[in-house]
């Protein structure tokens, strides 16, 4: 064995470096060693020295190992890679359950009140609502509508898809009734209940503070005046309802009115007028409605001759719009209409003569 001078290191026989720091060794520390001890030595030294040493003998210093930082990086990229892994097959592969929400149309519910309730949970494909008040309708669809009968506070369940549920507590109040405590402003008409046929009548509202009117008279079904007072003479007979609506009572008021016919006052000498009832004109108007133009020819003379006077002059009204063209033009364009229905006509007859002076026609 030999012992380095620099550095102490004990070195096998035979070796000529010092395998710690490379001083060369003595040959007196290397005398004393046998033949077969030198074969070994030389074996060893040259495991211990490279054959392609060429740093002047000096021996090369073995590498420790992997580089710490590259380790450090294979490890990071071997672990977010595993977490990925993990995330992506453990919990995005599988169904989250949806949060199930509803909305109610209002927040004061009252007793006898339809409310709306509408699911608002995403992705919802199967709805099955419970009102939580015992009623036995079946509610499946997304927006549903119920009245509660009873108050109270009431649980609504709804389940979704038919496993994930969501409730709601909601609160029905009785309903309250708000009795009107304004005094009803009276209405007061003046004019006359009873009248002849023919005769003319004013009517007046006299109700105080009252700036702006409209009356109707009962016979067309529209204004028939604007003003306190209106001046009319009813066209019919039979019962009329007078009605006025003021801003001061912010209503119509109605008021009865009885007209009567008057029997024709025959001149001397002057042929009676024909007294065809209503229903008699209603079917004669009817058959020349229904007979074209033929039916035109062989009816319409009879009807004038038989049931009126005469149709020069006389006036035409059609569901209550005037008629401007005359009964004998009237009649004519039956042929040219649709088929059609005469419901009723009511003459007015002069209270003079008897004879019939204007036909109110109602058709459908």
């Amino acid at each position: 064995m030999a012992t380095c001078t620099k550095c102490g290191k004990t070195n096998y026989d035979g070796v000529k470096y010092c395998t710690a720091c490379g001083t060369p060794l003595s040959s007196a520390s290397n005398s004393n060693y046998n033949d077969e001890s030198s074969e070994v030595t030389e074996e060893k030294e040259i495991k211990a020295i490279p054959i392609n040493n060429t740093d002047g003998g000096q021996p090369k210093k073995e590498r420790k190992g992997v580089d710490s930082k590259l380790l450090y990086i294979i490890l990071g990229v071997i672990f977010f890679g595993t977490l990925i892994f993990v995330v992506k097959y453990f919990f995005m592969g599988k169904s989250v359950a949806p949060v199930v929400e509803f909305a109610v149309s209002t927040e004061e519910i009252y007793v006898g009140e339809e409310v709306t309730f509408t699911d608002k949970t995403k992705d919802a494909t199967s709805w099955d609502w419970n009102f939580g008040d015992n009623s036995t309708e079946e509610a499946v669809d997304a927006l549903v509508k119920h009245i509660f009968l009873s108050a109270g506070p009431f649980d609504v369940k709804l389940v979704v898809n038919g496993k994930y549920t969501g409730t709601k507590k909601i609160y029905v109040s009785e309903k309250v009734l708000v009795v009107d405590t304004v005094p009803m402003i009276p209405i007061e008409i003046a004019g006359p209940e009873k009248l002849k046929l023919g005769e003319e009548a004013t009517y007046t509202d006299n109700t105080p503070g009252a700036t702006k009117w409209e009356w109707q008279m009962g016979e067309t079904g529209k204004t028939d005046g604007l003003a306190k007072s209106i001046t009319y003479k009813f066209k019919t007979p039979g019962v009329h309802f007078v009605s006025v609506y003021n801003d001061i009572a912010k209503r119509r008021e109605s008021y009865k009115v009885q007209i009567t016919p008057v029997a024709p006052i025959a001149k001397p000498g002057q042929k009676p007028a024909p007294k065809a009832s209503n229903e008699v004109l209603k079917k004669k108007m009817q058959m020349i409605a229904d007979g074209g133009k033929e039916g035109f020819k062989a009816i319409y003379y009879d009807f004038v001759k038989d049931d009126l006077c005469s149709d020069n002059s006389l006036k035409i009204l059609e569901n209550g719009k005037d008629i401007e063209t005359g009964v004998k033009a009237y009649c004519q364009g039956f042929q040219f209409r649709k088929k059609f229905t005469i419901l009723e006509v009511i003459p007015i007859r002069d209270p003079q003569t008897g004879c019939i002076i204007e036909l109110n026609v109602k058709t459908k």
